[in-house]
């Protein structure tokens, strides 16, 4: 009645449960039809009881058969035109593996940089550190904020490194950018309705503005940064822009065109998200070495902005917008400081700064960074 291939490589008490399955499916075994016993089925088949018990347990568990007392097993009645439409499961030796990722010499995908430059021998001495002192929280979750002491680390970096006056308590860490995005547009949809993106730019951010209904105006992006004008006319309140490095097309948006961009904000109750995505990795351009100033710094935070950065996932929030934003956003369990683990994993990257005085940790911070 069934057979079992001790050379397959799929469990013999799987065989059995798919055979068993199909004909139960197919109305091969008629409902109510009594099934052969544990012990003969397994004299039968020349195997253990505990493979045709497993198989009928995971039978009896997904509702195809059940049990009476002391009677055995039965095959459970079944709509066999609903059923008809259940796909079979499709077989292990159909399986191809995935083909590996093509090797290049030179990888130009931005969210893909150098493996040997990641501080991997550091990164699983702090991770086992943080474990070690942290055990006792690996089951609570954590601040759906992000640790405090790694929004510290972060508030010192980006004060010396960027010119960003913040307390920890405006940091929110992030699962990159998508997280982050969703997460202001979440907090923004209320008293806004349409945001400007960059033409050409990056396609995520105008996804998770779609997603949130919001309505996206692309503005042209021109040597000089967005189109300043185009931007005036299109009736949009919030303007998305990488002033830094544009992406795709590399721009550094002038100072005279910044400050024109903050004077349209101000003046209009607008906001700037600002997506610092690869400040860190920008040191010989034009022969500038250290990261260009943000927004904050180019107008002392006298204009609601909002930075994202999801090299380094993370966001800084104007003071007003903090207060406003959900405790639990729907997204934010796809990050680690919401699952138990997720303190050490936050606690890992501002370990090896421990202790050190701003400047120094700075430093040190710069030092490996800058090694990519």
């Amino acid at each position: 009645m069934f057979i079992l291939n001790n050379n397959d490589s799929a469990p013999l008490y799987k065989q059995l449960y798919t055979q068993i399955r199909e004909r139960v499916l197919s109305g091969k075994l008629p409902a109510h039809a009594r099934l052969p016993s544990v012990r003969n089925l397994a004299a039968e088949l020349s195997t253990s009881r505990n493979t045709v018990e497993a198989a009928y347990q995971e039978l009896y568990a997904e509702g195809y058969i059940y049990t009476r007392q002391r009677s055995g097993y039965f095959v459970s009645a079944l709509d066999h035109d609903v059923a008809s439409l259940i796909p079979a499961p499709e077989s292990h030796r159909q399986n191809r593996s995935l083909q590996p990722l093509s090797h290049f010499t030179y990888d130009f995908h931005p969210a893909r940089l150098d493996p040997d430059s990641f501080p991997r021998a550091l990164w699983r001495t702090c991770f086992l550190e943080c474990l070690r002192e942290g055990s006792s929280k690996l089951s609570v979750y954590g601040d759906p904020q992000g640790n405090w002491g790694l929004r510290c680390n972060i508030r010192q970096y980006l004060e010396h490194s960027r010119g960003v006056v913040c307390e920890p308590d405006r940091i929110w860490i992030c699962a990159g950018l998508q997280h982050s995005l969703d997460t202001v547009a979440h907090l923004l949809k209320e008293k806004h309705s349409s945001v400007a993106v960059e033409d050409p730019g990056y396609h995520l951010p105008r996804a998770v503005f779609r997603n949130n209904l919001f309505d996206v105006v692309p503005v042209a992006v021109g040597s000089n940064g967005l189109d300043l004008e185009m931007l005036r006319t299109s009736g949009s309140t919030i303007a998305y822009v990488t002033p830094s490095h544009q992406l795709p097309m590399g721009y550094v948006m002038p100072i005279a065109n910044r400050l024109k961009l903050i004077e349209w904000a101000a003046l209009g109750y607008n906001l700037i998200i600002e997506d610092d995505y690869d400040s860190e990795l920008r040191y010989h351009v034009f022969g500038v070495k250290s990261p260009f100033d943000c927004f904050q710094r180019t107008n002392g935070d006298l204009t609601p902005s909002t930075r994202t950065d999801h090299a380094q996932g993370r966001t800084h929030l104007p003071h007003q917008s903090r207060t406003r934003l959900p405790v639990r956003h729907p997204l934010q369990s796809l990050h680690g400081h919401l699952h138990p683990g997720g303190t050490a994993a936050h606690r890992s990257p501002a370990q090896p700064f421990r202790g050190l005085p701003p400047p120094q940790a700075h430093g040190e911070l710069r030092r490996r960074t800058g090694r990519v």
